[in-house]
């Protein structure tokens, strides 16, 4: 499994992709060296999944600039990553002995609202699925470098990346976060239920969501 999950993350670094308005954080590029600092981190992600046998995969639509494209990892940041949670899942020391000081680590690290509502969602109902994208790969305006919305032929590439996981990870259910991931997904004839996307006010929809799947038994 540790081979499938490799040459899953090798193909996601070789994937070919407009450079002018989408950013692939997994490829080798000189101009952007935290690639291997990306790819590591998907790795063990991965990797410890796998360990745990999730049933559930979560789909948001595409990474956002100040999160999955930082750490490689979806619904993250680099906030989120410095901490240990209840999954044992990410963390590292707050602080490091360097050259005979004190050097601390999680000071001014980057946040992103909808990952950090969805962590604390999950972590408050003990519920760890595997999360993912539809195009894993940010979308960006070229003009203004913001996020933007997948094209049709975006949506197929994350296609492949996305059935390959359903495969490795023996997935049963698969949830959409917002109108958007569950717009793709009917569309890639992928059967899901759907969650609102924690933004523009929606946690507690969100949160009572993913409660109700859980307690009506559509998803473990």
């Amino acid at each position: 499994m540790a081979e499938n999950i490799e040459k899953f993350i090798d193909q996601l670094s070789k994937q070919k992709v407009d450079k002018s308005k989408v950013f692939n954080f997994y490829h080798e590029d000189d101009n952007f060296p935290q690639y291997f600092t990306t790819r590591m981190n998907l790795l063990v992600y991965l990797t410890q999944m796998k360990e745990k046998k999730p049933k559930t995969l979560f789909v948001g639509e595409a990474p956002g600039k100040d999160g999955c494209a930082i750490t490689g990892i979806p619904f993250t940041s680099e906030n989120i990553m410095s901490k240990i949670n209840s999954f044992d899942l990410f963390g590292f020391p707050k602080e490091i002995e360097m050259n005979g000081k004190t050097v601390k680590l999680n000071e001014n690290l980057q946040k992103e609202k909808t990952a950090t509502m969805v962590w604390n969602t999950l972590i408050n109902l003990n519920f760890c699925p595997l999360l993912w994208n539809a195009f894993p790969y940010n979308p960006f305006d070229p003009n203004t470098k913001k996020n933007r919305k997948p094209t049709q032929s975006e949506i197929e590439i994350g296609k492949k990346y996305l059935t390959k996981l359903l495969e490795l990870y023996k997935i049963k259910n698969v949830v959409a976060v917002g109108n958007a991931a569950e717009d793709i997904l009917k569309q890639l004839k992928i059967n899901c239920h759907k969650v609102p996307h924690p933004s523009y006010g929606n946690k507690k929809k969100f949160n009572d969501g993913i409660k109700g799947l859980i307690v009506e038994g559509k998803i473990n």
